[in-house]
């Protein structure tokens, strides 16, 4: 908890000296008198998030930023009134396609400094730059954030994750949206529909995946109204349209309706 609320550059270099520790481990050459020394700074600030997040004085918990009831959106819940971001990304780039009024107003694309070492933290680490980009545009007002990656939909959701440098991304999702004073309602989109796909691989915009998006948006909404907005409920509607109507589950081994062999 300490560590994930460290500013970037000072996380780096707990990093670094934390690899240097485990090197000297490995190499079975560690000692306190050889012992690698952290930065002053460094260890300042740990010191202190250690104290902030070890304190059992109460504190005042701020509200999340996920929007979990039509009643926090604060307008007329329609994909025409709130502002819809679709973002997508691949291990070397991300993109963002913005809508405002049931349009596209704003799209936007650019690489990673660095290869992303998985698709989920690529996804959650190109939403974080999506929602920085358009963080003016989105002050003050509830959004819908629609990603095609359930492991991004759910830390942004949740603001946390197992993963160490996904949850510093939904972390830092969370303090910016809260920032700007906005909030953000989470939904899915399929990748088949991503109108972001295409900026995120430098690509023209399809204006199939145009409308798809805003058709997505629109069942976020919906789902939101009926209490059904958690994760993977996006991920249903998707599944349910591409099975065949009054499709069932096959029992394992063959046939539902195949008669059962009578014991001897």
């Amino acid at each position: 908890m300490a560590i994930r609320q460290m500013r970037s550059h000072r996380f780096h270099e707990f990093i670094v000296w934390w690899r240097t520790c485990l090197s000297s481990l490995n190499r079975a050459c560690y000692s306190w008198e050889s012992r690698p020394i952290m930065k002053p700074l460094v260890a300042e600030q740990l010191k202190t998030m250690i104290a902030e997040v070890s304190s059992t004085e109460y504190v005042k918990v701020p509200r999340s930023v996920v929007v979990t009831s039509v009643d926090e959106l604060g307008v007329d819940p329609s994909a025409e009134s709130l502002p819809i971001l679709v973002v997508d990304a691949t291990l070397s780039d991300f993109g963002g396609v913005l809508y405002e009024q049931g349009r596209v107003v704003a799209a936007y694309g650019e690489r990673f400094a660095d290869r992303a070492p998985s698709m989920g933290l690529a996804e959650i680490s190109g939403a974080l730059g999506m929602v920085r980009r358009f963080a003016d545009r989105l002050r003050g007002r509830a959004f819908v954030l629609l990603t095609d990656n359930t492991a991004c939909e759910l830390g942004i959701r949740k603001g946390k994750s197992s993963h160490l440098d996904m949850d510093r991304a939904a972390f830092a999702i969370h303090a910016l949206v809260a920032d700007v004073n906005a909030r953000v309602l989470v939904g899915h989109v399929d990748t088949k529909c991503n109108a972001a796909d295409a900026v995120s691989r430098a690509k023209p915009l399809d204006e199939s995946a145009i409308a798809a998006s805003k058709e997505a948006a629109s069942e976020a909404i919906e789902l939101l109204a009926v209490g059904k907005e958690g994760v993977g409920a996006g991920v249903k509607q998707v599944i349910s349209r591409e099975l065949p109507t009054g499709a069932t589950r096959a029992r394992r081994g063959g046939d539902m309706a195949a008669p059962r062999r009578a014991r001897p």
